[in-house]
C-alpha cells in the first residue's frame, strides 16, 4: 500500500564553498578525495555548475516489470564528450554506514546535441579539460542515510540528526 510521508530534519548552521574538480578525474573519486579524505565531510548537498565531461553515463528508472520495486535502474546510456548541463547530488551514507553519493542530472551529447536526464553514474563521469565546479553545502547537524523505504522497497536517503561526535 502506498503511504504519504513527510521526512524532514532541521539544520542549524552550515558551511558553503565552491569545489573545483580537475580535468581527467572521475567526479566520484574527486569528491571522495577532496571532501571525505581531506576535509572529513560525510554529509553534503552538491550542485554542479555546467561543465564539459570527457565521458558520462546516465541511467533512467522505468517501472519494474516484475513488480518487485516501483522502479528499476537500467544499464545506462554512455556518452562520449558531453556537457553536464545541470546536476544535483547528495553525499551521505548507505545502510551500512559507507559513503554514498547519489546524483541526478542532465547530459548533452556534444556531437548530436541530444540531451538525456536521470541518475548519473559519477564513478564513470570523467571531467573534461576545463575542470568542473561544484557548489557544496555542508550541514552542521543533519545527514542523509539510506534506509529501506516501505513504499518503494528501495534504500533511499532519509534525513537524520547527526551529533557533533558522529560528524567527525
Amino acid at each position: 500500500m502506498l503511504q504519504s510521508r513527510a521526512l524532514a530534519a532541521a539544520a542549524y548552521g552550515e558551511k558553503e564553498f565552491l569545489l573545483h574538480i580537475p580535468a581527467g578525474q572521475t567526479i566520484s573519486q574527486a569528491i571522495q578525495t577532496q571532501l571525505q579524505d581531506a576535509e572529513h565531510i560525510r554529509f553534503a548537498l552538491l550542485s554542479f555548475q555546467p561543465g564539459y565531461l570527457e565521458s558520462g553515463v546516465c541511467h533512467t528508472a522505468p517501472p519494474d516489470s516484475a513488480g518487485k520495486f516501483i522502479v528499476k535502474y537500467g544499464a545506462g546510456h554512455e556518452f562520449g564528450p558531453c556537457l553536464l548541463l545541470a546536476g544535483d547530488a547528495v553525499l551521505g551514507e548507505d545502510q551500512y554506514g559507507a559513503p554514498l553519493l547519489h546524483c541526478h542530472g542532465c547530459l548533452v551529447e556534444q556531437s548530436t546535441q541530444s540531451s538525456f536526464g536521470g541518475h548519473l553514474d559519477l564513478s564513470r563521469c570523467i571531467v573534461g579539460k576545463q575542470g568542473l565546479s561544484v557548489q557544496v553545502l555542508v550541514t552542521a547537524d543533519i545527514g542523509f542515510v539510506a534506509k529501506k523505504d516501505s513504499t518503494s522497497q528501495m534504500h533511499v536517503f532519509h534525513p537524520s540528526i547527526v551529533s557533533a561526535e558522529a560528524r567527525l
